[in-house]
């Protein structure tokens, strides 16, 4: 079942999920996770949109991701995002390119041709599906050059799930994706995992720190946009200590157990057994504990949000769905996210503790 992409209600955000298809080809050191999030922000700029969060695993990756109504760019904003993709060269040789046609054709006649090749990147910007086309195409094309290698690098499409664009769902999925790290195992901490975008902005990137601004803000009280190219450094890294220590204790009051007053983490984990145990008695797993294991709602559920807003999407989606189903919103089995709905209800594997 695939849900096509379309905006909903003026902006859109989406959880994305992709695989690796090969073991010989993970992202496993720090050399290929560096490259593909150097090139996850060049689309980014390329495309318009916004990356809200984001974690890069030795197997796949996790992007938060908000996708914009259309906005006009000039051609100067146009020359710009086309640099961040492709270089100055290739820019280069395009105004080198137009400044020719003006001379041997007039300027109406390259102002044609340069308005022909805009529409056709506009077709490509603003849209989940062609920015995770062109991230994946541009690493994978790097990859296979570097290591010499052939073939298809990703596995099969990749997986996405409306988020409702409200505080609630959205800083849930957020805090999701940060946990990613820590429930692999590969740290103990999040602010030490430099491929997400918490262990981003720990280290200075002001771009992920203007995220976890606007994401806390917008949880916490009105939402604020950072912009880190104009805002002085003072009032970002102002704004970063006011609301980075708030994300801070909340992310580790969802994916840990106990933290100390100063935030330092214990080491801890929910076993199998654990998990085993709670369902077998038919408990929930509170939020604390689910949100330490892999739940494949956040990734498998196509809609994540409350009943009304699940409901809204199947209603606008309806001929996607059995004519036999009479209704969109699923509870989430075994797990309390406080009310949170999907429109897939998963019946295999749903809950899987850390490894």
């Amino acid at each position: 079942m695939a849900m096509p992409r379309v905006k909903v209600d003026g902006r859109s955000i989406y959880h994305t999920f992709q695989r690796c298809v090969d073991i010989g080809a993970w992202m496993d050191t720090d050399y290929k996770k560096q490259k593909f999030r150097q090139i996850m922000r060049d689309v980014e700029q390329y495309s318009g949109c916004r990356v809200l969060t984001y974690a890069i695993m030795h197997t796949h990756y996790h992007i938060l991701f908000e996708q914009t109504d259309y906005e006009y760019i000039d051609n100067q904003e146009f020359m710009r995002r086309l640099t961040c993709l492709y270089g100055e060269n290739y820019v280069d040789e395009l105004q080198g390119q137009y400044e020719k046609d003006k001379k041997l054709c007039g300027v109406e006649y390259a102002d044609n041709i340069l308005k022909q090749l805009k529409l056709k990147h506009l077709k490509r910007m603003y849209n989940v599906s062609e920015f995770q086309k062109t991230l994946k195409q541009k690493y994978a094309q790097w990859y296979n050059a570097k290591y010499q290698r052939s073939g298809s690098y990703w596995g099969n499409r990749f997986k996405s799930v409306i988020v409702q664009d409200k505080p609630d769902a959205l800083f849930m999925m957020a805090t999701y994706i940060e946990l990613n790290p820590v429930r692999a195992g590969y740290v103990e901490d999040v602010k030490d995992y430099k491929f997400s975008n918490y262990g981003d902005a720990y280290r200075g990137n002001e771009v992920a720190m203007a995220n976890v601004i606007r994401t806390v803000s917008m949880y916490t009280e009105k939402e604020i946009f950072v912009d880190p190219l104009t805002l002085k450094k003072a009032q970002l890294y102002k704004a970063w200590s006011k609301y980075s220590a708030w994300y801070r204790m909340h992310i580790f009051e969802r994916g840990e157990e106990v933290t100390d007053y100063e935030g330092n983490v214990i080491k801890l984990g929910f076993s199998k057994e654990h998990i085993e145990a709670v369902l077998e008695k038919r408990g929930r797993l509170s939020l604390s504990e689910s949100m330490h294991c892999r739940v494949r709602y956040m990734t498998d559920g196509l809609v994540f949000g409350d009943k009304d807003f699940c409901e809204s999407i199947f209603t606008k989606f309806r001929d996607h769905f059995s004519e036999k189903r009479e209704s969109g919103s699923r509870k989430m089995k075994k797990v309390d996210f406080g009310g949170c709905c999907t429109v897939r209800a998963l019946q295999i594997d749903a809950i899987q503790p850390p490894k």
